[in-house]
């Protein structure tokens, strides 16, 4: 396995957890936008929390409403686009809710774009 990653503490922490796990890990510190090499077989993007100064330039980092994400998947090569909601998702989140008065209020839809299929 290869771990791909911009952050030398991430890259400690993961060598840290692999080696208690038994597990092998190769570790490269870069930036994805050029990783040096090609020919992974899958690759998992995480967001942690981003500081203020990246925030501000990431376009979509206020949110989007679900038509504006499915105008921008159109204009991709993934048509067709559809929107999917995650009820499951929904249900869980309003169980999860701390008190029974916020529970019937529910929570703010969730929903997932799904385009190529």
């Amino acid at each position: 396995m290869t771990a791909f990653e911009i952050s030398p503490g991430t890259l400690a922490r993961l060598r840290a957890k692999a080696e208690a796990a038994g597990v092998r890990v190769e570790t490269i510190e870069g930036d994805a936008s050029a990783p040096g090499r090609s020919g992974f077989d899958a690759a998992v993007e995480h967001h942690g929390t981003y500081g203020a100064e990246l925030l501000a330039h990431l376009p979509l980092a206020g949110g989007a409403s679900p038509e504006r994400l499915v105008e921008l998947v159109e204009s991709s090569s993934w048509e067709p686009a559809r929107l999917a909601c995650l009820r499951e998702v929904e249900r869980a989140a309003r169980r999860a809710l701390p008190t029974a008065i916020e529970r019937p209020i529910g929570v703010a839809p969730r929903f997932s774009v799904v385009a190529g299929a």
